[in-house]
Parts: C-alpha cells; sequence; structure tokens
C-alpha cells in the first residue's frame, strides 16, 4: 500500500504536466509547397515591340500574381534599361519610373494581356524636356510567342 501510496503523487504530476505542455506540430510539406507556390506566382513574360522609325523595344515585365511589378526594357540592341518599378502614383494606370526614364503602358496592361496591349511610349527624363526614346509602339506577335516559349 505504501508503494501505490507514493505512485499516486507522481502519475498526478505526470497528468497535470502533460496537461499543460504545448504540443507543436511535426514539421509538414505544407510550408515547404506554400513556399513553392509563392515562387511559383513570380512570372516573367517579354513582349517585342516595333516603334516609329523602327525603333525595336524588348520588355520584360515582372509579375507577382496577377500584378505587374517591374519591367526590364532592351532599346534596340544595346540600350538596358532595368527594373523600372510600377509608379502606382502616376496619372496613366500602367507606367513604371525611375528618376532617369518613363514607360507608359496600355491603360488595359495586365498578365492576362501583356501580349495584346500596345500604344507604349518610352521617355528619357530631362533638365528641361523630356526625350521620347521610342513611341506609337504596336506589338510584333509573332516574335513576342517566341520570347515566352
Amino acid at each position: 500500500m505504501k508503494k501505490t501510496m507514493g505512485f499516486i503523487p507522481l502519475l498526478a504530476g505526470a497528468l497535470i504536466l502533460s496537461a499543460c505542455s504545448v504540443r507543436q506540430p511535426a514539421p509538414t510539406q505544407t510550408k515547404v509547397t506554400e513556399a513553392h507556390s509563392l515562387q511559383a506566382k513570380s512570372v516573367k513574360k517579354s513582349v517585342l515591340y516595333r516603334c516609329q522609325n523602327k525603333q525595336r523595344v524588348t520588355a520584360t515585365y515582372h509579375f507577382e500574381g496577377e500584378q505587374v511589378k517591374s519591367v526590364d526594357i532592351l532599346l534596340g540592341n544595346n540600350r538596358q534599361i532595368k527594373g523600372l518599378p510600377l509608379d502606382n502614383k502616376a496619372p496613366n494606370p500602367v507606367t513604371f519610373a525611375s528618376k532617369q526614364y518613363r514607360w507608359h503602358a496600355d491603360s488595359t496592361f495586365s498578365l492576362a494581356t501583356f501580349a495584346q496591349s500596345s500604344s507604349v511610349m518610352l521617355f528619357e527624363l530631362g533638365e528641361e524636356r523630356d526625350l521620347i526614346l521610342a513611341k506609337n509602339c504596336r506589338i510584333d506577335s509573332a516574335a513576342t510567342v517566341k520570347l515566352n516559349k
């Protein structure tokens, strides 16, 4: 009987401790899958534009989900403009801007319509006036399809 009397408080203490302990869930594949799906939502889409004066512009748009975040531009074969961020404060619905450049896209521009939106312009911002680098740009559909394969 003395042995069981010593065992009962020990058993009660163990039950209390186990009830108070916080159980940590075992690591699962869910966290890895969630991280992978977030990365999968970052998408790049390229468009080749033919502009006035036979100027060629290649724009690579960076999307997160359905939202465009920035654009990289290749003007002709040599002038690269990297990482123009979306300017949410601009009056034009889709404008990418830095201190030196501004790229205006069509107001209907989105991930779903990136290969259909035309009427884009590229400006180099100047102290006294801006210089238009490309205007009246239209999509070269065949080249755009090849860029995105």
